[in-house]
């Protein structure tokens, strides 16, 4: 039997954390400033060295030193584990042609061992809703600078930030194609957490050629939850719709994202790129029924005698 649990972040890194070392003292998941103490065993990255040493035990706020990549790399490791879980993670984005300003990380492998919670933080649930809104805007704007500058993985770990404290506790979907849509009772966490799945949608659709459609396809469904019944702003709708059609082109899937993006273009009718791309779609659709029409030609002709 596997002794791991398994899932994929939202830019597909496979992270397993060892069930078989978890204690009594099995504490909920470690989430945004919980202080605990972890053990480094191995970090790996050839452009972001590790912020505490490597061997010794050390003990961090979750969330804290916000900004610095080396400490986003650290909390993507540990948020969600238990006391006594190891966390492993081979996070191998290669943006390369896509990266503006600093080195891109290239590789990153880690093994970190949580040893024990020192103190819990107020959980999510606990946080009125104006508070969860300001630090969910926090961690947006941050990924959207990290976006902007080209730092892809650190957008994306800002970005689950922010989702999280949108979100019902236990509703983060830890799976790429997760059925769990964001929900809140404000509106406002609502509206905020659509945009950044938007975003998010976005950010996967440029990290090429490492894009997975089906983060995109997720994110983008998840985007329009309530969109409409909420009023969210037209050109919002579009680029959800146009960004859930490109990555169904992706796929192959050409009547699906043919009628996303003739949504999106009735939503933004000025707007090239998703005219283009509609275009470019149905101009596939047309040779694949050609093609269809042939063969159905040879296969229904007479046979040469």
């Amino acid at each position: 039997a596997d002794s791991h649990l398994r899932w994929f972040n939202q830019l597909g890194s496979e992270v397993k954390r060892d069930s078989d070392a978890v204690t009594a003292n099995n504490f909920e998941c470690l989430q945004d400033r919980d202080t605990c103490r972890v053990l480094i065993k191995e970090w790996q990255c050839a452009t972001v060295e590790s912020p505490i040493e490597i061997g010794l035990e050390s003990e961090i706020v979750i969330g804290s030193n916000l900004g610095d990549l080396a400490w986003d790399l650290l909390y993507s490791c540990v948020l969600g584990a238990r006391v006594g879980h190891t966390c492993e993670v081979d996070w191998q984005p290669d943006y390369a042609d896509s990266h503006i300003g600093s080195p891109p990380v290239e590789r990153f492998r880690a093994e970190i061992l949580v040893t024990c919670l020192v103190s819990m933080a107020t959980s999510y649930a606990e946080l009125d809703p104006d508070s969860r809104l300001q630090l969910a805007e926090l961690h947006k704007t941050r990924g959207n600078n990290y976006f902007r500058s080209g730092q892809l993985g650190a957008a994306i770990l800002n970005y689950n930030r922010a989702l999280a404290y949108c979100l019902l506790p236990g509703s983060l979907a830890t799976t790429p194609a997760s059925s769990v849509s964001d929900w809140s009772a404000d509106s406002r966490l609502r509206s905020l957490s659509r945009l950044i799945r938007q975003n998010m949608a976005g950010l996967q659709l440029a990290a090429k050629p490492n894009c997975n459609p089906e983060f995109v396809i997720a994110n983008c469904d998840a985007a329009l939850v309530k969109a409409i019944d909420d009023a969210d702003p037209a050109d919002m709708l579009a680029k959800r719709f146009y960004r859930r059609g490109c990555a169904q082109l992706a796929l192959g899937q050409l009547d699906l994202a043919q009628t996303n993006l003739a949504r999106a273009a009735s939503l933004a009718p000025t707007d090239r790129a998703v005219s283009a791309r509609l275009a470019e779609v149905e101009a596939g659709l047309k040779r694949s029924e050609a093609r269809l029409a042939s063969g159905m030609k040879a296969m229904f002709s007479p046979g040469k005698r």
